[in-house]
């Protein structure tokens, strides 16, 4: 009863069954697990995959994912399957899949998913006021990074840097 899926859904990340198991007074045996994800708007299972734990791939992202598990007890008794809620597998964070890093007058900005993905780099100038912070001027830039791949970006290093992931506008943080 109660079987869950335990994770973020974050396609690269480990998703695991979670389960209450309900003997009626055997132990638990070999129970069995069986992963699903739909695609094409049907649930397919996974191949070769009976284990309590499913890590999506990035071919995973967008579609739902489910588990179902079927209860053995110690005997080999076989109990009824019970399906979890489906989830959906969704893209890491930018943070998770981008790392920058200054040098001079450039920024680097490496990529490791297996998608591409944009960012924006927004350079901003500020007024010198002891009072308040006046934004003066804002240039920006923005480029598409290649799936495993990397851009470089001119930039003034006495501006302020900030960086975004375009497609959701995700800020991403620059060491």
């Amino acid at each position: 009863s109660n079987v869950e899926i335990e994770g973020t859904g974050i396609s690269g990340q480990v998703l695991t069954a979670s389960y209450e198991y309900e003997g009626y007074g055997f132990e638990e045996g070999n129970t069995t697990f069986a992963w699903y994800v739909q695609r094409n708007g049907e649930y397919q299972l996974v191949s070769d995959h009976n284990s309590s734990t499913y890590t999506p791939s990035a071919e995973d992202r967008g579609n739902k994912i489910k588990v179902k598990v079927t209860p053995v007890n110690v005997e080999g008794v076989i109990g009824d399957p019970v399906e979890s809620t489906p989830i959906t597998c969704i893209r890491p964070y930018a943070s998770q899949i981008l790392t920058a890093s200054i040098s001079g007058n450039t920024l680097t900005i490496q990529n490791s998913d297996s998608q591409e993905i944009s960012v924006t780099v927004a350079q901003v100038e500020y007024l010198a006021n002891e009072v308040v912070k006046q934004m003066q001027s804002v240039s920006t830039q923005k480029k598409t990074i290649s799936a495993h791949g990397n851009e470089t970006f001119v930039i003034d290093p006495q501006k302020t840097i900030i960086v975004y992931c375009s497609d959701n506008l995700e800020p991403i943080v620059i060491p």
